[in-house]
C-alpha cells in the first residue's frame, strides 16, 4: 500500500463511521450553548461490547473537543513519520501505533470510541452540530 494511502488509512481510523445524528438534552448544555435539538437529532451510541446502546451528552460532547485535539496532534506529529517511513512494513507500524494513541487519547478524554465516532459523523453531516462543537472549542 502506498504511503499516502497510509496516511490516508491514519486519518480515517480516527473517524470510523458510527451513528448518523446525535442527541444531546438541551438542559444540560452550559451556560451560553445550547445543544442541538433538530428532528434528526436523536439517536445514541453504542458504547459497551455487548452492543449497548446510549445517548450522547453535552459531557461527552466537550469530552470529544478534548480528544479531538489529541486525535488531531497525533495525526499530525505521525503524518510526517509515515511519509517519510523507509518501507511499507515501517509505515504499517507507525500507523499501527498512531491508532493505538488515538484509541488511547479518547479513552483517556473519557469517551468510548464508539462515542468518539458517532460525535465525529453528527459534526461532518450536520450543521447544527458542528457549530455547537465550534462553540466549545471557542
Amino acid at each position: 500500500m502506498p504511503l499516502k494511502a497510509r496516511l490516508q488509512l491514519a486519518a480515517a481510523l480516527a473517524l470510523l463511521v458510527g451513528a448518523t445524528t446525535l442527541h444531546a438534552d438541551m438542559h444540560a448544555a452550559p451556560e451560553g450553548h445550547q445543544a442541538p435539538q433538530d428532528g434528526h437529532a436523536a439517536a445514541q451510541a453504542e458504547s459497551a461490547p455487548g452492543g449497548e446502546q446510549r445517548e450522547v451528552t453535552v459531557e461527552d460532547l466537550h469530552a470529544f473537543v478534548a480528544a479531538e485535539a489529541a486525535v488531531a496532534e497525533i495525526q499530525h506529529n505521525y503524518s510526517a513519520m509515515i511519509e517519510e517511513a523507509a518501507g511499507a512494513e515501517e509505515a504499517e507500524v507507525l500507523t499501527d501505533t498512531a491508532h493505538a494513541l488515538m484509541v488511547e487519547a479518547v479513552e483517556d478524554a473519557g469517551l468510548p470510541v464508539a462515542v468518539y465516532n458517532t460525535i465525529a459523523h453528527a459534526a461532518a453531516n450536520n450543521p447544527e452540530v458542528a457549530t455547537f462543537l465550534a462553540d466549545l472549542r471557542d
